[in-house]
């Protein structure tokens, strides 16, 4: 809790001394600050082994029943019954004529609507589904023909969310996270979905994440540009631009994080998160920590991918992935 503090203090210090306090800053600090708090609440979470096999247990079904719920929307096209014009005003988030977010449809499929499910947002919801269907995959607390059909349900529940991210995630902790696998399979697979998703998908949709990699790189510094000046909370709440549109960096929380608060601040950032992982252990020995695969798998997605580590993208797999890691397992 003291290096929470510590960050805290880093973040006010930093911008009192160096930028001017506005309101909107305080929305990308809840951004910066929720991927530790949510990870301290799992991980610093003191229940028994039976109390986290039952977490995981009524995790699969909660997840299994929003993928059905999410079917059910898609076959029976809900959103033209409901119109949730309001709910994204108010979250200032743009609506097409239809009255739902641009986000609903996947631009690099052709528009092809996405299953949001009762999330309303197709990114979290692949995160959401991400993570059990993660857990299931290495037997964690389930096994039969429970697992055989939720391990169908949560592939195809991720597959219908269009989520690069996440289905790149899972990627990742299937195949190159995967021990058990020789290490010609770990490494090929992972490449040839790159390959397939470079291939089919529009570029262009790929390419404004990676520009805001680049940029964040290139104007790297030690102590950033000022919070909420650049990332995609810049975009939607500042009320001064002119470092956002000078600096293009958006669309990767951890370019958001060097842009914001320079390269001091993701060490001390990333310092609160690598020493509970032991990333020494997650590449040597047989046993397969998945809590450290899910989280680690995130994180790594969270280079190119901004809405990865947001509240509702990361609360399942923060939680479960600190009560996981402390627990071992």
């Amino acid at each position: 809790m003291l290096l929470i503090a510590l960050f805290v203090l880093y973040l006010f210090t930093t911008t009192a001394l160096f930028f001017e306090v506005q309101s909107w800053i305080f929305y990308s600090l809840r951004q910066l600050l929720s991927p530790i708090l949510i990870f301290s609440f799992g991980y610093y979470l003191r229940i028994n082994l039976d109390s986290i096999k039952d977490v995981i247990n009524k995790l699969y079904k909660i997840s299994f029943w929003v993928v059905i719920l999410g079917l059910f929307f898609l076959a029976f096209n809900i959103w033209e019954y409901i119109n949730l014009k309001i709910y994204f005003n108010l979250k200032g988030i743009p609506v097409d004529s239809n009255g739902v977010s641009y986000m609903f449809y996947e631009p690099a499929l052709s528009y092809a609507q996405r299953m949001v499910s009762s999330v309303l947002d197709p990114i979290s919801l692949g995160h959401m589904i991400a993570t059990p269907l993660i857990l299931c995959y290495y037997s964690v607390f389930i096994n039969g023909r429970k697992r055989k059909l939720y391990l169908t349900i949560f592939f195809l529940g991720l597959f219908l969310t269009f989520s690069k991210g996440a289905i790149l995630q899972v990627v990742l902790a299937l195949f190159f996270f995967n021990k058990n696998l020789s290490k010609v399979v770990r490494y090929l697979i992972p490449l040839l979905f790159i390959i397939l998703v470079l291939t089919v998908i529009n570029i262009k949709g790929i390419l404004i994440h990676l520009v805001g990699v680049k940029n964040a790189i290139v104007y790297l510094n030690f102590y950033g540009h000022g919070i909420g000046m650049v990332g995609n909370y810049a975009k939607m709440f500042a009320d001064d631009l002119t470092v956002y549109y000078q600096l293009h960096i958006s669309d990767t929380f951890i370019g958001a994080i060097i842009g914001q608060i320079g390269l001091f601040g993701l060490i001390l950032w990333l310092s609160f998160f690598l020493p509970k992982i032991n990333l020494k252990m997650l590449f040597s020995g047989n046993k397969i920590r998945v809590g450290s695969i899910v989280f680690i798998t995130q994180l790594l997605i969270s280079i190119i991918s901004e809405n990865t580590l947001n509240f509702s993208s990361f609360i399942i797999a923060g939680i479960i992935s600190g009560i996981l890691i402390r627990n071992s397992i």
